[in-house]
């Protein structure tokens, strides 16, 4: 019988929970890779991923077959524990068409077993927002919906944010997406060190919503190494992730990333000083 650990536990490696995860979520989008190297992605990187991101465009013109490569793939990663959903502008035209029920029904008979609820186009009030994500939850989906604009200009409010975080989850959402550009306007593009004067903001939303209800848009290796830096492991990173580029974040998670500085040996490296 196999044991589950590592085999080089006893090196004390940074660890970070396994599925089913609540917090430390990994969202990646599909790539639009073939039946069989979207199965070399599963059996080599699956164990890492949580949630993956099928396009819009893909999603509005496949045809209800069971033989379609988009329906067969989508199978294949669930039978990973990889939650599938569409692009939010899925949900945004089916908004605007007045066909919402309809889209979510047919949806999960696709096999889809979650939803992304944005508004990059459509205009939602926060508690417009939380009666879709009810909605969605009621059809069993798992929901992500997300907060922020792509184009923000004005000051990062720590207690607006944490407010409609909480407000969608509390409508069920199993996680809200902080757009990239939020993380810019407090973190500017290459955060060192304590991250800048506006990184506190960052610490305090952490403290009022925690990280099991934030997926951070955080593209850069510079955002992602910061992150895991400053709250460990278990910080949630997605939705636009490439799937051929979660081995290299997962290193960064474990503080064995060469672009941050491979800090799980540094800090050894600085205790062994100090004990001398």
């Amino acid at each position: 019988m196999s044991d589950p650990k590592p085999a080089l536990g006893f090196l004390g490696v940074v660890q970070r929970s396994s599925k089913p995860r609540t917090r430390g979520l990994t969202v990646v989008r599909d790539g639009q890779y073939g039946y069989h190297a979207a199965e070399d992605m599963c059996q080599t990187i699956g164990q890492y991923v949580d949630f993956l991101k099928i396009r819009h465009f893909y999603t509005m013109t496949q045809p209800l077959d069971w033989d379609n490569i988009w329906l067969r793939k989508m199978r294949l990663y669930e039978s990973y524990d990889i939650r599938t959903f569409p692009g939010g502008i899925v949900f945004e035209v089916a908004y605007l068409r007045g066909k919402v029920d309809e889209t979510l029904a047919m949806l999960c008979r696709m096999g889809f077993t979650a939803i992304e609820i944005s508004d990059n186009i459509i205009e939602l009030t926060s508690q417009e927002k939380a009666l879709y994500t009810k909605k969605a939850v009621s059809y069993g989906l798992k929901v992500l919906p997300e907060f922020g604009k792509k184009y923000a200009s004005d000051s990062f409010n720590v207690e607006e944010t944490a407010r409609e975080i909480m407000l969608q989850v509390e409508a069920g959402a199993t996680a809200v997406t902080m757009e990239r550009n939020e993380l810019d306007l407090i973190l500017g593009p290459n955060p060192k060190g304590d991250g800048g004067p506006e990184a506190h903001k960052l610490h305090e939303l952490v403290e009022k919503v925690s990280l099991d209800h934030i997926i951070f848009e955080a593209e850069t290796t510079a955002h992602q190494s910061w992150l895991f830096r400053t709250f460990g492991p278990d910080v949630s990173i997605g939705p636009n992730l490439a799937f051929e580029r979660i081995p290299y974040m997962e290193a960064e998670r474990h503080g064995l990333g060469r672009e941050s500085g491979y800090w799980f040996l540094t800090d050894i490296v600085e205790e062994q000083q100090k004990s001398k």
